[in-house]
């Protein structure tokens, strides 16, 4: 193959620039697809320079990555390995071909697209066609490592303990990214998440299975949140078959929302962005009885440290050792919205010192896990951990904070009755 070399000397002033082109002939042997591993990103675009600076910004997060220019050189290669990547990422010229998405899905691969920013049309179509997430052009690197932590990392530890009987939910989301991200949460808490890609494919699922709860999007192309409630709601009344329990996601904070939710046979409202603590909490309201958790582990809460603590005496039962904890819980949940918000701005100084604030807080407390895990992060920032990792590390802090709520109950601590710190537990 004959690749050309130009150069071209500087121009002054007054000079006319030269130039020269060098023709060079390479005789490259053969090279066969290149192996594909489950713990591979591929990535499929014709575009060398973009696959090129993909593959290296992968490479550097500890990814072994696969480039292809076509996709029937993806496909023939995971036709004769046998064995398909866990994530491929689809430049936009094929993010819109179903048949590849389909074929990709049905072996398991996560499928992120790469469509341009600030078209509809190219989204769209790749969200058709089935993608898993959609990322824009120009990639943002921290939009696409989000992406990937969703689609390549082990199934985080629950809350509570995975059983036969655990809830089923319907998450009616068209942002891709936004819909795994809230799957990934209840995976967390327990739940069985199923996706719905828009108001009508919600419908469609609803008059096929009952779920014991819906998390729908307001905004949503074609057929939107609300007339797809109203029209769950119709086919609910024209069958007899009992409501299901409705919860609207937004991102409007328009107070106007609220009642315009309601009104269509909406029964709860969750504003975005979306935290481990409120989507538990909306669980707890809808969802009961829940499933039992597992038993309260030193881990969840240092028992001789509340005990300690002045006015208690002792005795977990107490109503000081209830104010504490509701004290410390409120607190912290609106803390740790505060630094996620702060992450996803980029603002990791400020993470930082949050961190330090919240980790003397719960060791004070008890709060064992939690200490630990600010304590932890506090450190990372310092050792320039990435965005995403901050993120996920504060999801996890999110996670520990409600284990040490629950254990708190379940150890004898009364919640207050007049509750003003943060929402009674079941």
């Amino acid at each position: 193959q004959a690749q050309g070399v130009w150069e071209e000397a500087p121009l002054g002033a007054d000079e006319v620039g030269v130039g020269f082109c060098v023709p060079v002939s390479l005789v490259l042997p053969a090279q066969p697809p290149p192996p594909v591993s489950p713990a591979q990103v591929a990535i499929v675009t014709g575009h060398a320079y973009l696959g090129e600076a993909l593959g290296l910004f992968l490479a550097r997060l500890g990814f072994s990555v696969a480039r292809f220019l076509h996709a029937e050189t993806l496909r023939a290669a995971v036709h004769s390995d046998g064995v398909a990547p866990r994530t491929v990422c689809l430049d936009e010229d094929f993010a819109h071909d179903a048949e590849l998405v389909t074929f990709l899905r049905g072996r398991g691969v996560q499928v992120i697209a790469l469509v341009s920013r600030g078209g509809s049309a190219p989204e769209f179509a790749a969200r058709k066609a089935g993608v898993t997430a959609v990322v824009g052009k120009p990639v943002l690197f921290g939009e696409l490592s989000a992406a990937l932590i969703e689609s390549t990392a082990p199934a985080p530890p629950s809350i509570v303990a995975a059983t036969p009987d655990r809830k089923r939910i319907l998450v009616a989301e068209d942002h891709a990214l936004n819909r795994e991200i809230v799957l990934a949460m209840l995976a967390r808490l327990g739940r069985v998440g199923v996706a719905a890609s828009d108001g009508h494919d919600a419908v469609d699922q609803c008059a096929r299975e009952v779920f014991d709860l819906v998390l729908m999007d307001i905004q949503m192309p074609g057929l939107d949140g609300l007339e797809a409630t109203r029209s769950i709601r119709r086919a609910e009344q024209a069958t007899g078959r009992a409501p299901v329990p409705i919860v609207a996601l937004t991102a409007n904070v328009l107070e106007d929302d609220r009642p315009a939710a309601m009104a269509s046979g909406m029964n709860d409202y969750l504003a975005k962005p979306i935290t481990v603590l409120r989507l538990h909490e909306v669980l707890e309201r809808w969802c009961s009885p829940r499933t039992p958790g597992r038993p309260v582990s030193p881990e969840d809460l240092d028992l001789a440290a509340l005990k300690a603590l002045p006015g208690v005496r002792g005795d977990l039962a107490s109503p000081q050792a209830g104010r504490y904890v509701a004290l410390f819980v409120g607190e912290s949940r609106g803390q740790s919205e505060r630094l996620l918000q702060a992450a996803s701005q980029g603002d990791l100084q400020g993470v930082a010192a949050g961190c330090h604030r919240l980790k003397s807080a719960a060791a004070g407390v008890g709060a064992v896990e939690v200490a630990r895990l600010a304590r932890a992060l506090e450190a990372s920032i310092k050792s320039a951990a990435s965005q995403a990792d901050v993120i996920v590390a504060l999801d996890a802090i999110c996670v520990a904070l409600q284990r040490y709520r629950d254990a708190a109950v379940a150890a004898g601590v009364k919640w207050p009755d007049a509750d003003c710190y943060a929402q009674d537990p079941p």
